[in-house]
Order: structure tokens, then C-alpha cells, then sequence
């Protein structure tokens, strides 16, 4: 006994309080900190407190006090026993045998009953009843998340793909799900599994979310082409337009242009003017195989006749350029018409060009202006610049530089290069604004950086010859005209001739004047002229003097020209003029022939 025991067996009284945890006669004492929390609980309202020897002694003489009367009732039952006779000792043992039968058929009765419980119970929990589908349904409708997806979650392995559904709506968006099932990721994962079991299932609602999501990438969904083509395929088939477009544009853009024109077709037999147009640019641009003109102009015709915009402007380029169709530029010019009213910038500013350039329909310069600036103001850039050109000299509107270099900027502005050589110019010669040579110079090598045209670095060239709004540097500007010579601009060629000229270097100069010449540039067969009569760059000649100066008066009548003409002439036999004569005709019908304009000389260039 410890030294506590002793004491509490001194004094007759328990302790306070516990010392130390449940444990059976011959355990090692345990802290109750080291203890769990379930211990802890135990040993704090489960556990007795110690007894004391007097209590302990108490109980082991009650417990030999029940085992002697136990022994006691024993004896007198066996004394009772043999006091009975023989059909007295059969019912007694009959009577023992039915009540331990009658036990055994209760525990077998409980037994039935409790297997039968859990039975039930299961059945209850796993089966999945009409009335649970039912409620499944009806629950989500009515925005009651939880019970739906209760009801849902529990028919989760039924094959109606409504209810794969709604339980994958649930989980994208969270709604219903209970706390301790939610986690982002599984959620994400759980919604497009059962989308995809739902799109299994032929509903067309998941196969077009799929599809979309697939094509767009998502929360649940990353961007896969090849995966969002398999599910709006599936849309498709059950015949949703819009899915079917989106297949269509899918298919385009990975090349798969056979299947793509077979899905169109099915639209355009449909009435979808967006297909029949699409299906009239294919087989107008030849994708995947030879241009088909003749179908591109059917097709073109059936969207047009919907009322599509792009389609009328395509099918009037098809009637001016003859494709598919015997060339009409009057009916051109009222498709572009109808387009333009219709909506298409495109065609608005094809229209404008049909008026400028009588195209189809007479010359008018101020309608012409009118459609300029209804297609410059839907931001046509091609349209803001000839809009600039027309209030820069007058045609159909009243001159005004103002307003000329107003429209100028704004294409300029979004990169048109010949919007920036024309501000160059308006700078350079003060129109519309105080001149700047500054400003005129930075146009000039804006618009070669914008598009390195042969008019772009033409210009820049004729600043460094000028030395506008830069050093002068005819170096430099050889470097320029050079290049641009190269591309065949007969402009470029003339300057180099003058450039050569100026430093006497007469055969060169001789060498780009006739090549300008042959191109149709005016100036520079003069300047041959004056060359072949003084004989700089050729052997003196008056009748090649004759020749040059008769093509120039013929490309760009001029007075000078015209008194060196007959200067020359008067040195002339009437066989050698004639014979000048001739040649200088003949030499003009070649020209008109290879250029279907005359060669307009640029401003800078005079």
C-alpha cells in the first residue's frame, strides 16, 4: 500500500480528487497529460475514484456472500430434483428444452429483423427511385441547389445525361455543393467529367457547352481545337446552326477545308447567307483546289440576294472583272450600290472610285465626294486619303487645304503612306498650313518607313536633292533614286539623268533619260532632245534631236517644246522629217499600249 493509500485508509475518507487515470490492479501510473483527448474525457467522467482497503474488503465478503447463496440455491435445486418422480423429472426437462428453443427463435428473430434493418436501410440510401430522379430535376429548376444536388448525387450512376447535367452545373459553380465536399480543383475535374457523360448522352446542351469551352478555353476546359471540333461536331448532327458555324470556322483555320465546304453546303441549303457567301470565297479563292468561278458566282448570288453586304460587294467585283460571269461593270456598280447601303465600308469606297473614275456609271465628282466621306467616316483609310485629295484640288467640293489636310493626318495617322508624302508635300509648299520644310522632310521619311514604296523614297530622294528640311546631299539622293529606279519608276530615272547631267556626266545622264523615256516620261525625252542637238552624252544629231522633242510635245504638249520643234524642223530634208515623224508615232502607240494611262508627272519632280 502507497503512503496515500495508508493515509486514506487513516482517515476513512476518499481523495479530493483523482490522481491518476483508469487502470487495472498492476498498471504502470500514467501522467493524464501524456493522455489523448478521448482518454482524457474517459479517465475524467468514466473512471471511479480510488477505494479504500475497508471498501475493497467490503465488496470481496459480498462477493463470497452471493457465490454461497448461488451454491446454497444449487443444492436445494438438486435436492429438489431427486425428490421427483420420473414423469415429474421428463416435464421439468421438457420445460428447460422449449425455453432454451424459445431463446434460440428470439435471437434468430432479432437477428432477422436486424439484417433485414441494415437491408432496408441500404436499399434506402443506394436506391435510386423515380420520385428521386423526379426531385433531382425539379429541385434544380427551382434554384434549390442543395436538395438537387442531394437528389442528383445520389442517381449520379443513372444514364440520364440531365442529370449528369445538373450535377456538373453544380459543380462549376459551386451552388448546392456541401462544405465538405467543395474543393476548386475536384470540383472542376467533377464538373467536366460528368459534362462530358452528359455530351455522351447525346444532350445537345453539353455537347455545345463542350464545345465552346473547349474552342475558348475555361475554367474547367483548356483550349484544345481538336476536342472542341469532336463536341461541336456532335451539335452539329443535331442540327445547331451555330455550332455548325463554329465547327466551320475551326475547321478553316486547321485546313480541313473538304469537311468544311460540306457543312456550309448544309447551311447554304438552310437559307444561311453568312455560309453561301463563305462558300463563294472558297470556291472564288481556289482553298484546297482549283477556283471554281461558275459556283463561286451561285453561291454569291444567294447570299446576295439575302441582303448580305459582303456578298453583293463580292459579287460586283465578280461582274467587273468578268469571273463567273460575263463582265458588267453596270451592274457592278449597283451591287456595289446595294452593298454600300447595306453596310459595307468596302463597298462604299468602291463606289465612290466607280463615280470618281466613271466606272460604270457617268463621272460624278460630287457624289463621288459624298461616298469618300461616308466610308472615311466608318474609318476607311483609303477613303480619308482621297477624300484629302479631293478638297486638296477641288473636285467636287470646293478647294480647301484645311479641310484637305485634315483628312491627310487621319490617314496618315493609321500608316498610309500616301497620305504621308502628301503631307510632305503640303508642308513643303505651305498649303493648308505655313510651309515646314521640318515638317515635310519627317513625312517624307515617315512614309518610306510606313511603306518603302517607289513613290515613298522618291520623294525622300527629292528632299536630299532640294535640301528639304535636310542637308542637301545628291549622294544620298542618288542612293534613294537608284533603288527606286531598280523597281522601274520613271520618275526616279529622270532624276538620276538630271543628277548626271548636273556634273556632266552626260553619257549616264543620256543612259536614265531613254530609260525614262521608254517608260513614257516626258521631261526626260526633252532633255534627250536638247542632248542629241548639241551632241552631250550622243553624237549630234538633229534628226534624233527631232524624234526626242516631237514624243515629249506628244506625252506633255508644251511651248518650249514646241519652238525647239520647229527650230529643228527648218534643219531637217522633208524625207528626214517624215521619216522623225514616223518613227515618233510609232514610238507613242507602244507606249499608250503598255500603259493604259499617259505617266503623270509628280509635283516635287517639277
Amino acid at each position: 500500500m502507497s503512503p496515500s493509500d495508508e493515509h486514506s485508509g487513516r482517515t476513512g475518507q476518499r481523495p479530493a480528487s483523482r490522481s491518476s487515470p483508469s487502470r487495472e490492479e498492476g498498471d504502470q501510473v500514467t501522467d493524464p497529460r501524456a493522455l489523448s483527448l478521448w482518454q482524457k474525457i474517459r479517465w475524467l467522467f468514466f473512471t471511479p475514484a480510488p477505494k479504500t482497503e475497508e471498501e475493497l474488503e467490503a465488496e470481496r465478503e459480498k462477493q463470497r456472500e452471493e457465490q454461497r447463496q448461488r451454491e446454497e440455491r444449487e443444492a436445494e435445486e438438486r435436492r429438489r430434483e431427486q425428490e421427483l418422480t420420473e414423469e415429474q423429472r421428463a416435464a421439468l426437462e421438457m420445460a428447460r428444452i422449449r425455453k432454451r428453443n424459445l431463446q434460440i427463435l428470439g435471437c434468430l428473430l432479432l437477428a432477422t429483423l436486424a439484417v433485414s434493418g441494415t437491408c432496408y436501410w441500404r436499399y434506402v440510401v443506394t436506391h435510386v427511385s423515380e420520385r428521386d430522379i423526379a426531385r433531382c430535376l425539379t429541385k434544380f429548376k427551382e434554384g434549390d441547389y442543395p436538395r438537387a444536388f442531394k437528389y442528383c448525387y445520389k442517381a449520379r450512376e443513372i444514364s440520364n445525361p440531365e442529370i449528369k447535367y445538373n450535377l456538373a452545373q453544380m459543380y462549376e459553380t459551386g451552388r448546392g455543393v456541401p462544405p465538405k465536399l467543395f474543393d476548386t480543383a475536384t470540383n472542376r475535374k467533377a464538373a467536366l467529367k460528368y459534362y462530358e457523360e452528359a455530351a455522351a448522352g447525346k444532350l445537345l446542351k453539353a455537347q455545345i457547352k463542350l464545345g465552346n469551352d473547349y474552342m475558348n478555353g475555361s475554367a474547367i476546359a483548356p483550349q484544345n481545337d481538336d476536342l472542341a471540333v469532336k463536341w461541336l461536331r456532335n451539335a452539329a448532327r443535331n442540327s445547331h446552326e451555330d455550332s455548325t458555324e463554329k465547327l466551320v470556322s475551326l475547321l478553316l483555320k486547321q485546313k480541313k477545308i473538304p469537311e468544311a465546304v460540306e457543312w456550309l453546303k448544309e447551311l447554304a441549303a438552310g437559307h444561311n447567307a453568312d455560309a453561301a457567301y463563305q462558300l463563294a470565297v472558297i470556291f472564288s479563292d481556289g482553298q484546297d483546289a482549283k477556283p471554281d468561278y461558275d459556283l463561286s458566282f451561285r453561291y454569291c448570288q444567294q447570299a446576295a440576294r439575302a441582303g448580305h453586304p459582303e456578298a453583293e460587294h463580292l459579287l460586283a467585283l465578280m461582274y467587273e472583272s468578268g469571273l463567273g460571269v460575263s463582265q458588267d461593270y453596270s451592274q457592278g456598280f449597283i451591287f456595289e450600290n446595294r452593298a454600300s447601303a447595306h453596310g459595307s465600308v468596302e463597298a462604299t469606297y468602291q463606289t465612290a472610285v466607280m463615280l470618281e473614275n466613271g466606272i460604270g456609271t457617268d463621272i460624278d465628282l460630287s457624289r463621288a465626294r459624298e461616298y469618300y466621306t461616308l466610308a472615311a467616316g466608318k474609318g476607311n483609310v483609303d477613303a480619308q486619303y482621297r477624300l484629302g485629295y479631293f478638297y486638296e484640288n477641288g473636285l467636287g467640293v470646293k478647294k480647301d487645304y484645311i479641310q484637305a489636310m485634315s483628312w491627310y493626318t487621319a490617314a496618315a495617322n493609321r500608316g498610309h503612306a500616301g497620305a504621308m508624302v502628301a503631307l510632305g508635300r503640303m508642308n513643303q509648299n505651305g498649303l493648308g498650313t505655313a510651309v515646314n520644310p521640318g515638317e515635310a522632310f519627317y513625312w517624307y521619311k515617315k512614309a518610306t518607313e510606313e511603306d518603302p514604296s517607289p513613290e515613298a523614297y522618291f520623294n525622300l530622294g527629292m528632299a536630299y536633292v532640294k535640301g528639304i528640311g535636310t542637308k542637301a546631299d545628291p549622294k544620298k539622293a542618288v542612293e534613294y533614286f537608284t533603288q527606286v529606279a531598280a523597281t522601274g519608276y520613271a520618275p526616279a530615272e529622270y532624276e538620276l539623268g538630271l543628277i548626271y547631267y548636273r556634273e556632266e556626266k552626260f553619257t549616264q545622264a543620256a543612259s536614265w533619260f531613254k530609260k525614262a523615256m521608254n517608260r513614257g516620261h516626258a521631261f526626260s525625252a526633252a532633255y534627250l532632245g536638247y542632248m542629241a542637238a548639241k551632241g552631250k552624252g550622243e553624237p549630234v544629231s538633229n534628226y534624233m534631236a527631232y524624234f526626242y522633242f516631237l514624243v515629249s510635245n506628244e506625252l506633255y504638249p508644251d511651248q518650249t517644246t514646241r519652238n525647239n520643234i520647229q527650230l529643228i524642223k527648218n534643219s531637217l530634208s522633208k524625207e528626214q522629217q517624215n521619216a522623225a515623224e514616223i518613227r515618233a508615232q510609232k514610238f507613242i502607240r507602244q507606249i499608250r499600249s503598255m500603259n493604259s494611262h499617259p505617266e503623270h508627272q509628280h509635283d516635287i519632280s517639277r
